[in-house]
């Protein structure tokens, strides 16, 4: 599959998941990273900013974004991190060609061995449709392909999503 159909699978596999009713975005995750209240204005560009209109910057700057949002906001901005993700090759700007946000969105995806966190991330991936999970494997798939030096990686978190994909197909 080529980028651009991976693209249109990710986007009309999450068009219908809606916007956090609380905006609990990616600038107030990146407050609550840093222990922090978010500000009047990262609370104003939660609630304004599209997650398809996110910049790499913006993405760049709440590079852990994924790992703080709430179970809703993940399922909103999953697809945005995924595609901006597979744009890396695209980006002319070092600094953020080389943003650790990429991986950041991978890692997002590997399931925990921490028993603490197992169950807030259940929350966050039983919210994901059939559809979604497709193009997660879709997704990561292609990521194997850019960085096949992390081969052993790519191929843990494939089967994972694999593995649940199929639990999904017999429930």
């Amino acid at each position: 599959m080529n980028q651009s159909d991976l693209i249109q699978q990710i986007k009309e596999a999450f068009a219908e998941v809606p916007k956090p009713y609380n905006h609990f975005g990616i600038y107030t995750a990146r407050a609550h990273d840093e222990y922090e209240e978010p500000t009047e204005e990262e609370q104003a560009q939660d609630r304004m900013l599209d997650r398809y209109d996110l910049t790499p910057l913006q993405m760049h700057e709440c590079y852990t974004a994924l790992s703080f949002l709430e179970p809703a906001g993940f399922h909103y901005y999953l697809p945005a991190f995924m595609i901006l993700a597979l744009q890396q090759n695209e980006i002319k700007e070092k600094a953020l060609k080389d943003s650790i946000v990429f991986e950041s969105t991978d890692f997002a995806l590997n399931p925990t061995q921490n028993l603490d966190l197992k169950d807030y991330q259940e929350k966050r991936f039983r919210r994901l449709t059939q559809s979604q999970i497709d193009a997660i494997l879709a997704y990561l798939q292609q990521r194997q392909q850019m960085h096949s030096w992390n081969h052993k990686f790519y191929e843990k978190v494939i089967h994972y999503w694999a593995n649940r994909r199929g639990a999904d197909l017999l429930t």
